[in-house]
């Protein structure tokens, strides 16, 4: 079995309902890991991949390009304008993928667990420039991804951490929709908080919002109920949520027919993103698949069918 299709809502594109995100690519693992992370995810019938210039330390778009060479036909590419990756010497770039999962297991260790990790959130280890949109750097932007990935167009560009704001000015909705025009962007979105994501759906100029998972489903009813056309949803962080994971466990502990269900070393985990993935079944849920153990664990888990039980996994 391969992960579910699914037609992402707002859009014309069909892709996988478990997603890739490429943060780590370049940083925490090397180039040549991170390759082979890709492969197995592509194999496994991963076909969403969403990067941004600052992941991987400014690297994640560059080898996600590599690998796009000869599949590109077969998958989706998301990627993102406004965080900056933190600058970096050659030797340091060098260094990090090396030096990251010490960091990481030192942090772990520190704060008793693990953080969100990714693109400049607590646990993520490196903290991007937030920059301000202007059209010219909106366009520079996306060309210099475009270069990066090895490709004419991505699947959907989307405004990255912005204020309500930069989503609703003028200068701002004209420059995208004629990236979007001109073939370099087959539809626009908005990556950020709850907050944006609302002024976005409000607009009807946006495809896609994408924001943290919450621990109930309400963040994308409200979402939903907002939009004045139809909207895609895609989530993140589905891990990082100390309630969702202390809502979780009690289920488990409640509920013996869910834990028989939910099998697997790691049930909260199994449960939290299939909760996620019943929460929104008509978008993308983005995890971290580089591991071969979180892409055995992910893929299980986006394997449940949410049928098989007469109860909703969301609550």
């Amino acid at each position: 079995m391969t992960v579910r299709r699914i037609h992402l809502t707002g859009t014309d594109l069909e892709t996988s309902a478990l997603g890739m995100g490429c943060a780590p690519l370049g940083s925490r693992y090397s180039p040549g890991q991170s390759i082979r992370a890709l492969e197995r995810a592509l194999d496994a019938g991963v076909t969403w991949f969403d990067v941004a210039p600052a992941y991987g330390a400014g690297q994640a778009e560059a080898i996600l390009g590599r690998f796009l060479k000869g599949r590109r036909d077969a998958v989706q590419v998301a990627t993102k304008v406004g965080l900056r990756a933190p600058r970096m010497g050659l030797a340091k770039r060098i260094a990090l993928p090396l030096a990251r999962p010490v960091v990481a297991t030192l942090k772990k260790l520190r704060n008793g667990g693990g953080g969100t990790g990714g693109n400049g959130k607590p646990g993520g280890g490196i903290v991007n420039d937030k920059l301000a949109l202007s059209p010219d750097f909106i366009v520079q932007t996306l060309e210099t991804s475009l270069k990066a990935l090895g490709t004419d167009q991505v699947d959907l560009f989307l405004l990255h951490e912005p204020t309500p704001a930069e989503v609703v000015r003028d200068d701002v909705l004209q420059t995208l929709e004629s990236l979007r025009k001109a073939g370099k962007a087959r539809h626009l979105g908005v990556a950020g908080s709850h907050e944006a994501g609302l002024a976005a759906a409000a607009t009807g100029a946006y495809q896609v919002v994408q924001m943290a998972d919450s621990p109930d489903h309400s963040a994308i009813d409200a979402i939903r109920a907002q939009a004045t056309a139809p909207i895609g949803l895609i989530s993140h962080s589905v891990f990082g949520n100390a309630a969702a994971q202390a809502q979780a466990h009690s289920r488990l502990q409640s509920d013996p027919a869910l834990a028989a269900a939910v099998q697997g070393a790691d049930q909260v985990h199994r449960l939290l993103l299939w909760r996620a993935l019943a929460s929104n079944p008509d978008g993308v849920v983005l995890a971290s698949l580089a591991r071969l153990d979180n892409l055995a664990d992910n893929l299980a888990a986006a394997l449940l069918d949410p049928a098989m039980l007469d109860r909703d996994p969301r609550t």
